[in-house]
């Protein structure tokens, strides 16, 4: 197996110019694991969980593709319009993410993601229904900033009771992502619904959804997240007993 970067060398890539180290801190927060901070002279997460072909071939051009696009994002806020390349070069990047941080959680015995799930993904780039994501712009204390955390939920009431709920928060410099992911984790016959997210009204100004999606996506949005709001966005999704009075969980 070789080793993916949760954070891809062109991001570290994207500052040159910094000689000095990154400070690292895993676990505390909602996750319940004790805190562990380090500190390191590059940006060194890496997961044994793919292939090394896969690893040198498709998957670097999901993160070639990624950078063109997100890198002034990600340093300068930059306005811009996402049309549907720039959109799945996106959605690529943040599930094949997402997918990476999932298989090397020990929260559940085995990945939230199928291996179906994995192998469309990895023939042809095909995102696998259920999966959601939106965009956010991050303003935070340090010009330069990374987080990412897991959060794993089952629904048990209401309509939708019995899908497994995983949300994957990403953040590197003045960007965030966040992709959630419903798939039905129970042993009864499946419901014909399908639900479907949907942020409150609260988060409008602040949150973009970016997919699915076929219209333009224009970023960054009216609002901003700062050091205090990004821990709330991250959590947001968190309380179960309000999919479908404030969050919205329709069919």
């Amino acid at each position: 197996m070789s080793a993916e970067h949760l954070w891809p060398q062109w991001i570290e890539r994207l500052n040159p110019k910094y000689k000095g180290r990154y400070a690292f801190q895993t676990g505390g927060g909602a996750t319940g694991k004790a805190t562990l901070s380090w500190v390191k002279r590059s940006i060194d997460m890496k997961a044994h969980v793919v292939c090394e072909p896969c690893n040198n071939t498709w998957m670097s051009d999901v993160d070639e593709e990624a950078r063109g696009t997100m890198k002034d994002m990600i340093l300068h806020s930059a306005h811009v319009t996402l049309l549907p390349r720039g959109i799945k070069s996106i959605a690529a990047f943040a599930f094949k993410t997402s997918a990476i941080a999932d298989s090397i959680d020990d929260h559940y015995s085995k990945p939230f993601f199928s291996y179906s799930d994995c192998k469309g993904f990895s023939a042809a780039l095909a995102i696998p229904d259920g999966v959601q994501l939106w965009l956010a712009e991050f303003r935070g204390k340090h010009p330069f900033s990374g987080m990412y955390t897991t959060q794993y939920a089952k629904i048990n009431q209401g309509r939708f009771r019995g899908f497994g709920l995983y949300i994957f928060t990403y953040l590197v410099g003045s960007l965030s992502v966040q992709l959630t992911a419903l798939r039905w984790a129970s042993i009864a016959k499946r419901p014909q619904l399908r639900p479907t997210l949907i942020q409150s009204s609260d988060w409008q100004r602040a949150s973009v959804a970016l997919w699915p999606n076929e219209k333009p996506v224009v970023w960054p949005p009216t609002s901003y997240l700062d050091n205090e709001s990004i821990d709330q966005f991250c959590e947001r999704w968190s309380k179960l007993e309000d999919f479908g009075l404030h969050q919205g969980l329709l069919g």
